[in-house]
């Protein structure tokens, strides 16, 4: 508000309100365009990638307090962290966080644990964690059935005809270590020498 007095030549001053400004728009993680920064101009907010603001762009005005329309670019959200046979340790699920999985025991992931980035689309990098795998199961003077070689899978032995382990056959797992359970065929045992009468 300003005060006019009639000068003395009876012709009032010339007064002149100049638009608020708003000066320059400025958001956190967005790239902003305001050629204009005086009221009632608008500008346009891009977020970055990896941040959102319920679209990708927004006009946002300048207001008659002189401030810029409040805008916010957050990150986007990854949410949980959830890989199957594995545990994931996320302190923070925005991007561009990471979690860190370790996979169960008997699964693996090219090593014991990774770290997982948080991605710009807002889903999880990929990553998963699949069973050890046993190969074939080798039992010399036996034959094996192994529909499966990865854990934790079984296969069926049966030893040889004059070869036994304990009974006729049996079931051998694969392990967490990638290794089948131990197992031999060893031959029959006839007791003690052969007496031959004469």
């Amino acid at each position: 508000t300003h005060t006019v007095s009639c000068q003395a030549n009876a012709i009032w001053p010339s007064v002149s309100c100049p638009a608020v400004d708003c000066m320059a728009l400025a958001v956190p993680n967005a790239v902003t365009v305001a050629p204009n920064t005086k009221y009632p101009s608008v500008g346009v907010v891009t977020c970055n990638t990896g941040y959102t603001a319920n679209g990708p762009s927004r006009n946002v005005s300048c207001l008659t307090t002189g401030k810029w329309e409040s805008f916010t670019c957050a990150p986007v959200d990854c949410m949980a962290l959830v890989v199957p046979n594995g545990i994931s340790v996320v302190p923070n699920t925005k991007y561009p966080s990471f979690g860190v999985v370790t996979c169960n025991t008997g699964y693996t992931a090219n090593g014991p644990s990774r770290n997982v980035s948080c991605l710009t689309t807002g889903k999880w990098e990929s990553f998963t964690c699949a069973p050890v795998d046993c190969m074939a199961l080798v039992v010399p003077n036996g034959i094996s059935v192994v529909p499966n070689t990865k854990y934790p899978s079984f296969g069926v032995v049966t030893c040889n005809t004059g070869y036994t382990a304990n009974g006729p056959s049996r079931n051998v797992s694969c392990l967490t270590t990638g290794k089948w359970e131990s197992f031999t065929c060893a031959p029959v045992d006839c007791g003690h020498g052969l007496t031959v009468g004469q």
